[in-house]
């Protein structure tokens, strides 16, 4: 909401945003890093973003999870579509719709970019990131077509995901593994909600937290301070 907010009056932040994302994670735009010829394992990882540690690099779980987290806090700003603004008057914080500069058709161009290229071994995590936070967005914007990417989604491009990962034994998949179920649950129950029409936003997405006013104490500062 903050960097909606200040977005709200100077529009080229949310252009700034996506640079810094982009930086952080390719997965924003998104692009896969593809293993360049005779590449290192080493030069790879760092190619794709992995954070070098003491002893090597972060492990794959914790680099799929801070994929996932600037992919979610991404969707979340696209999907806002209104701002908090302060009322002097009432001394409150309202909310006001805002025409979100980034919004929905960024969120659907980022879907159809990733749909149209091969899945990975990390597409199921990606997905469901992006998704939970932006679906109920999209499905109000763009019902039909949102109803039909769901769907391809869930059958034949999951198919390809599963056909990827079968050639992954051992635990060496198992974070792969298990993305893809919760994706494939989330995907079912999210159609089914957008069938029955009752497919709505996360809860953080609109319940604004209470903004408290801060206590005015600027005579306590007078005569030799506190």
């Amino acid at each position: 909401m903050l960097a909606t907010s200040v977005g709200a009056r100077c529009p080229a932040l949310t252009q700034h945003l996506r640079a810094h994302f982009c930086a952080a994670c390719c997965y924003v735009t998104p692009h896969y890093v593809r293993r360049p010829a005779g590449a290192t394992d080493d030069a790879w990882r760092e190619a794709m973003g992995y954070q070098r540690r003491a002893r090597g690099f972060e492990p794959k779980e914790q680099y799929y999870n801070r994929m996932a987290g600037y992919l979610t806090l991404w969707a979340a700003l696209l999907q806002a579509e209104a701002v908090p603004i302060y009322d002097e008057r009432t001394e409150q914080m309202r909310m006001e719709p805002h025409a979100n500069p980034a919004g929905a058709a960024e969120a659907w161009r980022w879907l159809a970019r990733l749909a149209n290229q091969k899945a990975q071994r990390i597409t199921p995590t990606l997905l469901l990131a992006f998704l939970k936070p932006s679906a109920h967005m999209l499905a109000r914007r763009y019902p039909r077509q949102t109803e039909k990417l769901l769907r391809f989604l869930a059958t034949d491009y999951l198919l390809s995901v599963e056909s990827l990962l079968a050639a992954s034994s051992g635990a060496s998949g198992a974070e792969e593994r298990a993305a893809l179920a919760v994706l494939s649950s989330w995907l079912k129950e999210t159609r089914e909600a957008l069938r029955c029409g009752r497919l709505k936003p996360p809860a953080d997405a609109v319940e604004m937290p209470d903004f408290l006013i801060p206590d005015d104490t600027r005579e306590a500062g007078e005569g030799g301070g506190w």
